[in-house]
């Protein structure tokens, strides 16, 4: 059933996914669970490159529930206020909501969340993966992207909370997975909710790591 999913999943996903080791990680974000991150459309990072040029970017983070995953990996990151795919509110107003603190993004992935799938078997394959699997269970699992954003001055800032109505202009870049019930779970977590994309040493080294990736390709 496993190997079943995951054919599906890298036949009928058209993002771009590499796991990263080595100097190729954030060591900031602690997680040895990093990947190369890429689900927008060709068109969507032509047009991104475009928009790029002309405003510059910036990177924020952006946490959300497991379920949403399997939609952000085919589509990209997507404005969903006001629609039936919105899961928590919208006090900013209508948008992506990103943060540049880590923190406040993976406070948006509900640690502890299970995933339920009524009239499925997914069941089963969470109470097999006792030895194993987490990220394929489902359960207490923590992901989080961190987005780079056209800087078109339509970005609203709240204290850490950063709303872009124009989902075209947000992109994903990084994946990383925090598994709660892993041994060194607290330490890496405390790791990686002290990072911040306005820190400059942290800036630095989302550069200095995208250049080592884009060298070896």
């Amino acid at each position: 059933y496993v190997q079943g999913v995951f054919r599906w999943i890298t036949s009928s996903c058209s993002a771009h996914l590499v796991s990263l080791s080595g100097d190729r990680r954030l060591a900031s974000m602690g997680t040895s669970f990093q990947f190369l991150m890429y689900s927008a459309s060709p068109e969507r990072e032509q047009a991104f490159a475009t928009a790029k040029r002309t405003h510059g970017s910036f990177f924020a983070f952006h946490g959300s529930p497991i379920e949403n995953w399997h939609s952000i990996l085919r589509k990209g990151v997507k404005n969903c206020s006001g629609t039936s795919l919105q899961l928590h509110g919208a006090s900013y107003g209508p948008g992506v909501y990103l943060s540049p603190n880590a923190s406040a993004s993976l406070g948006y992935s509900k640690v502890g969340y299970r995933l339920d799938i009524k009239g499925s078997n997914f069941g089963s394959v969470a109470s097999s993966s006792r030895s194993g699997n987490q990220f394929i269970s489902g359960e207490q699992v923590k992901i989080l992207a961190l987005c780079e954003i056209i800087d078109d001055g339509n970005i609203k800032k709240t204290g850490s909370i950063w709303v872009v109505a124009n989902d075209e202009h947000v992109v994903t870049r990084f994946l990383f997975v925090f598994l709660p019930q892993s041994p060194d779970f607290n330490e890496t977590f405390d790791k990686a909710s002290r990072c911040n994309t306005t820190d400059t040493n942290f800036q630095s080294e989302i550069s200095t790591v995208m250049e080592k990736i884009k060298e070896s390709y």
